[in-house]
């Protein structure tokens, strides 16, 4: 039985084995998901590559993230295709461009209180 989620025009049903990550990266908890305007998929995880980047059809395109973000919190892709990642460890927000070139980041890395 294939289970669906949401309602109205935002409905969508789980598909198993989507992701072709297998031999290419390891994906672990996965803390986010987003979707850019050519359809590809963010999954924001907690492991080596905390972007992992997959096509429509779920094959790896590229990961980057690697020495940035400490562990994945949130995600929200922005209108004019940047993506923005909280690292809920490092206590920071991100934005990125879609290749991952860090454009700017709020709050102080490693600090969760500022002055």
């Amino acid at each position: 039985m294939t289970e669906t989620f949401g309602s109205g025009d935002y409905t969508y049903r789980a598909v198993e084995g989507w992701a072709k990550w297998a031999g290419r990266v390891a994906v672990h908890d996965v803390a986010a998901v987003g979707v850019d305007s050519k359809d590809q998929v963010y999954a924001f995880h907690r492991g080596d590559h905390p972007i992992v980047v997959f096509d429509r059809n779920g094959n790896v395109l590229r990961t980057w993230g690697e020495g940035i973000f400490k562990r994945a919190h949130g995600i929200h892709m922005g209108p004019d295709d940047t993506i923005y990642l909280t690292d809920d460890d490092d206590h920071t927000v991100r934005k990125c461009t879609l290749e991952g070139k860090v454009l700017l980041t709020i709050g102080v890395p490693a600090s969760p209180r500022h002055s």
